[in-house]
């Protein structure tokens, strides 16, 4: 007999392919040794489909002969462990042909208990090769096999995707209790849900939870055919929690919120995961959970009650759950300040400034509640209680800090005590008691309750005066005295601060601005009353400003005082005005002016009836020429201007002379009486030739309607190069000699040709041509060397006649002419074609027989002092 497997599986045991061979017996229907072979096939027939739960060690065939129910065959066949197949030959001795037996099949445990048992079942081996199968039905026996139900001892389990959970079940037998070691099959009716991944030795089943959120149902059935159902909750595992309600309330610090907090756990679908233990922490503010664990609900949730801490401002509280390691959600909440309770003086009290400034720490009070809290949105009024000061913002509502603050404090304009109050604009009612104390630091405790918050704070500040700004005149000013003299009244300035108030030790330095003069000291400081003095001695310069500076030191500010210095009695004069060359007959301009001064040289301002005179003293004019216009003048303020002088006389150093009777007399500088205009003048003082034009005023040389003037003062030749008429010539200035050098050449003179003091004329084998009249004044020379003179001479200064020389004009003279040889030896001979008139000195300088005077038409007059 084979068969082919000898494990029963889950579905029972079938016998593909038995056979029995059967061997003849002695008897003659079947003959001797004749063997006879047939075959049938096995197919057991389980009565339950978990038969493969129980473990077969052994099979044992059991063949009845179905004549005498003799047994003809039993047989033990050992399965080894692990094997699903056995291979059994038996030899069966038969009595006939076409015998029959009864088949009686037991299945075995390892512990040797019959768990399975099958037959009779009637037999008969057939030699066709198609041989029946026999079914044979198998009845479990085994343990257990008398129970009357099944109970799944297991409670329902939750279940993540994933997990496992051992089910627990037993047999009872009729009388409730359980049958140990009875074989019990499971089975997952919901597979996506669950599935039970093994059975162990004691039958419990392990179920792994599946994929699908539901309800998984698991059937515990015993192998006689009784079963129980239990149920396994499969959820996917959690992946978040987040706050579902509650989160973002405020409400009064202490106190608990409205709403409950609301934390839910969810899986990646989306959907609530429930059975889970949430915890609830607070993490921030100091409050309380109602409590501090929950579990999630069908959706999800859990929720506790949340109490704030005392503290203003966010608070928090964290949920988590044990399956999200590293993953919770935070509730938060504001908790907003109570009822207020206390207001304090925070900063800004006790402060000193000076008046009229701001204070740099603005007054700034707290409002706290019965905890401590800052107090927001509160108002509080500030007003001046004590001086002339005044505050921006007076009515501030506290911030977020419980503090209220002003824009700021300005202290009275006048030095002394100054105060301010504040108080809550619209105290609570009721309130609780408060302190009102002044927080020394920040983190000053409150003192004991002394008053409600409804009480006034009062600060306090102290102005003083400053800064020193400004510097005015208190005394002294504007003050007249003799120049050179102490003024009567000291100079005393006061300082003060920008309101006026009188500044203590300031230090004031003092300067003379304008004018002359010393003080008594150049630096001061201001007494009580913020005054301070020096005395001044005024300057020696009189009739201009006199000024004072003084300078506060360390501002920009100033005080002037003036004073006006007199001029002392006339000590002197001066001439103001200098005479300046002037035209023949011509007004001088500008006038004349002289001053009559003190000893300090200062103008006497405060004379007006002294009269001066003035006079010419000098002059290559002299005499002869008259000083016209008024000569004699009265003061005006200490000046004289005498604004009609006139010369009748040209003439070259003229100065003037300006006297009164008790003081010396003063000569002014030389000056020139000169041609009408149209003059020509001199320039180059080094001397050169006429012809050059650049030697000249007019930078061309003269013409003839021109007056030359060679007057230029130094000592120097002007060299006649060329032969020309003129309307006017002066040789001779101020200072120096001057020469005109006539050699070979022929110049004439419409008017007049005049050699002044200073001024020389020489003429060799040269020719002057009138009709004009040669003057040649007193220190002035001419020197005529064989030459010819064509105009009348007028002379009073030195002539000298070299060789023969001709006059074609009249002689007047008071100098000296004398007659001397030349380089060549030819003797002085004066020839004069119409008269001489001497009142000076003729000398004939060489032998007595070679010089002479010759007078050809006219007389020769030697005068009274000729």
């Amino acid at each position: 007999m084979k068969i082919s497997s000898a494990r029963v599986l889950a579905g029972g045991l079938t016998v593909v392919a038995a056979g029995l061979v059967f061997a003849s017996c002695d008897d003659d229907s079947v003959g001797p040794g004749r063997t006879i072979e047939g075959r049938f096939g096995v197919a057991p027939l389980f009565a339950s489909s978990a038969a493969g739960i129980v473990e077969i060690a052994e099979i044992r065939f059991i063949l009845r002969r179905t004549t005498d129910g003799s047994v003809a065959r039993d047989t033990v066949i050992s399965v080894a462990a692990g094997a699903d197949s056995v291979s059994l030959e038996l030899t069966v001795a038969l009595l006939e042909p076409g015998e029959s037996f009864q088949l009686f099949l037991k299945l075995i445990t390892p512990d040797g208990d019959t768990a399975w048992s099958g037959g009779p079942v009637e037999v008969t081996p057939s030699d066709s090769p198609d041989f029946p199968v026999i079914e044979v039905p198998l009845v479990y026996v085994g343990v257990g096999s008398n129970a009357v139900s099944v109970r799944i001892e297991t409670d329902s389990a939750s279940l993540f995707t994933g997990e496992m959970v051992t089910l627990v079940a037993v047999a009872l037998d009729v009388e409730g209790q359980p049958i140990s070691r009875t074989p019990i099959d499971w089975t997952a009716l919901d597979s996506a849900r669950a599935v039970v991944s093994q059975v162990d030795s004691a039958y419990r089943a392990v179920v792994l939870a599946g994929s699908q959120r539901g309800d998984a149902r698991l059937v515990a059935t015993l192998l006689t055919g009784q079963a129980d159902t239990g149920i396994v909750q499969v959820q996917p595992l959690p992946t978040s929690i987040a706050a579902s309600s509650g989160d973002g309330q405020t409400g009064t610090v202490g106190g608990a919120l409205a709403q409950p907090l609301v934390a839910r756990v969810t899986a990646g679908d989306g959907q609530g995961v429930r059975g889970l233990w949430v915890t609830f922490a607070v993490t921030s503010g100091g409050g309380s959970v109602s409590i501090d664990s929950a579990l999630t609900d069908s959706t999800g949730r859990a929720a506790t009650g949340w109490t704030l801490g005392a503290t203003v401002g966010p608070q928090s509280v964290q949920a988590a759950t044990a399956r999200l390691i590293g993953t919770s959600a935070t509730f938060t909440a504001t908790g907003v300040a109570g009822t207020p309770a206390n207001i304090v003086i925070d900063q800004g009290d006790g402060q000193t400034g000076l008046v009229g400034t701001t204070l740099p720490v603005v007054p700034r009070v707290l409002v706290t509640d019965a905890n401590g809290n800052p107090v927001p949105g509160i108002s509080v009024t500030f007003e001046v209680a004590l001086g002339s000061g005044n505050i921006t913002g007076a009515t501030p509502q506290t911030g977020v800090n419980g503090m209220a603050a002003i824009g700021g404090w300005t202290l009275g304009t006048t030095p002394g005590a100054n105060a301010l109050r504040a108080f809550l604009t619209n105290p609570p009612e009721p309130v609780t008691q408060a302190a009102r104390v002044a927080k020394s630091d920040s983190t000053a405790a409150l003192a004991s309750p002394a008053a409600p918050a409804t009480d006034t704070l009062t600060f306090t500040a102290t102005a003083n005066a400053g800064p020193a700004q400004d510097v005015s005149v208190a005394a002294g000013d504007a003050q007249s005295g003799t120049a050179g003299t102490p003024l009567t009244d000291s100079l005393v300035a006061v300082v003060t601060d920008p309101f006026g108030n009188p500044m203590v030790n300031e230090r004031v330095a003092w300067s003379v601005t304008a004018g002359t003069g010393t003080l008594s000291s150049d630096t001061t400081m201001t007494g009580a009353a913020g005054l301070t003095a020096v005395t001044w001695q005024l300057g020696t310069t009189a009739g201009v400003a006199h000024q004072v500076q003084a300078e506060l030191v360390g501002a920009a500010a100033t005080a002037t005082f003036s004073a006006t210095a007199l001029p002392d009695a006339p000590a002197s004069l001066t001439f103001q005005q200098q005479p300046t060359d002037v035209p023949v007959d011509s007004v001088i301009v500008p006038a004349v002016v002289v001053r009559m001064l003190d000893q300090h040289g200062n103008v006497v301002t405060t004379d007006n009836v002294t009269d001066v005179d003035i006079a010419i003293t000098s002059g290559s004019g002299t005499p002869g020429a008259s000083l016209l216009g008024t000569t004699t003048r009265t003061a005006v303020a200490g000046i004289v201007t005498f604004d009609d002088l006139s010369i009748d006389a040209i003439g070259a150093g003229y100065t003037l002379e300006a006297s009164i009777p008790s003081l010396t007399l003063v000569t002014s500088t030389p000056f020139n009486v000169t041609p009408p205009p149209g003059n020509v003048a001199w320039i180059n003082p080094a001397g050169g030739n006429w012809r050059n034009g650049a030697n000249w005023s007019t930078g061309m040389p003269p013409t003839v309607t021109d007056t030359v003037l060679i007057t230029t003062p130094g000592t120097y030749t002007v060299t006649f190069d060329t032969s020309t008429t003129v309307a006017r010539l002066v040789v001779g200035g101020a200072s120096g000699l001057q020469t005109l050098a006539l050699g070979g050449m022929t110049i004439g003179t419409d008017t007049t040709l005049a050699v002044n003091a200073n001024g020389a004329l020489t003429l060799t084998d040269a020719t002057l041509n009138g009709p004009g009249l040669l003057t040649v004044a007193a220190g002035a020379t001419l020197v005529q060397t064989r030459g010819t003179i064509n105009a009348d001479l007028a002379n009073q200064g030195t002539i000298q006649v070299l060789g023969p020389s001709a006059w074609g004009g009249a002689i007047t003279q008071s100098g000296t002419v004398t007659l001397l040889n030349d380089a060549f030896g030819n003797s002085g001979i004066l020839t004069v074609a119409t008269g001489f008139t001497n009142d000076g000195t003729i000398a004939l300088a060489t032998a007595v027989n070679s010089a002479r005077v010759t007078v050809t038409a006219g007389t020769l007059v030697n005068g009274p002092a000729g």
